[in-house]
This record gives C-alpha cells, structure tokens and sequence, in this order.
C-alpha cells in the first residue's frame, strides 16, 4: 500500500521549503489563512502498466509490486500567488529537491503549467493560481491466502513414464525431484 501520510508530508515539506509560504491540506477542516498561502491537494493516483505479482512462498504469501503516479494539484492564493506556483513549477528540476522527495519513495515527473484563476473573493478581487504537478510512487502489498493453515509445499514428486521417440525404441526414464528446502 502507498503511505499517504508519509507523502503528504514530504510534498508538505517541499511546497514550504521551495515557497516559505504557509501550506495548508484542502482536504481538512481550519481555518484559511489570511496571507498569501498554498492549498494542496493529491487529485489522482493511477496505476501504471501492470503490477508484479510475485511467486508465492512456502506459507503461500506473494507480494505485488506496482507503479503508481500521483498528480498533486496546488492553488495559491492572495498577491504572488503566480510567482509561487512558478517557483514551485521550476523547483521540480532542482537535484536537491529531487533527492528529498526521492528519499520519500517519490520521483518528480513534471510541473505543469501555471494557470492564472484570479477572481473575486467576496467583493474584492485576490490574485489565485493553480498547478498540477505529476509524480511516480510505487504501491505494495502481501497477499495472504486466508485459507491456508499449514505451509503447503511438494517435498519429492517421483514419476515414471514413456517417451516415443520415431525411429527410436521407447525410452523408459526414471527420475526424481527433490524440492526439498
């Protein structure tokens, strides 16, 4: 499974670090700041190609392994809101910003562009812009068969049979395999 909480935290901790601007999660009740801030929000994770899945062991467990992008949508609003969302935008290039999130299992993909959404707030107009920025993860879980009680392993599969090769004579083969761990 994806750690939500842990990438949160660090698109948290970039948005802050690159802006030093207040960041708030759109997603959770407070109040909204009264400065200039940056509103985040994860709009989409999807899954990319197909996931592995992994050969079961010897307690029939298998792990599935995927790639997941992720598109963290951000608003900033109130006077440089453009600018902030521009320097966010062109930070995704910075190898320090890149090795952060990476040490948070993230790898930046894009910043899309900025988009001017600048309206009226009540009676006054407030300068607001938006951004959509593309990142990969990957998701991972074990399956655990709720019907197995007891380890189901094949120890020695012993087997006997005929080979009909033309214009041969049958060949009789004994052989034995051993799986034992």
């Amino acid at each position: 499974m994806i750690d939500f909480a842990a990438l949160q935290l660090a698109f948290f901790d970039w948005a802050v670090a690159v802006t030093g601007l207040p960041v708030i999660w759109e997603n959770e009740n407070g109040p909204r700041p009264t400065t200039l801030y940056i509103g985040l929000r994860i709009s989409t994770v999807s899954r990319v190609g197909r996931d592995f899945v992994g050969r079961p062991d010897s307690f029939g467990e298998s792990i599935i392994v995927g790639n997941r992008e992720l598109v963290v949508f951000a608003r900033a609003f109130g006077d440089g809101s453009i600018e902030a969302l521009e320097s966010m935008v062109t930070s995704m290039e910075r190898p320090i910003i890149q090795e952060s999130l990476r040490a948070a299992g993230v790898a930046c993909l894009e910043g899309m562009p900025v988009q001017n959404i600048s309206g009226l707030y009540d009676t006054k107009f407030q300068e607001r812009g938006a951004a959509d920025f593309r990142f990969r993860t990957h998701s991972e879980i074990t399956e655990v068969p709720e019907d197995v009680d007891e380890p189901q392993i094949i120890e020695v599969v012993e087997a006997e049979g005929t080979l009909e090769r033309p214009p041969e004579p049958d060949l009789v083969h004994e052989f034995v395999i051993d799986g034992t761990p």
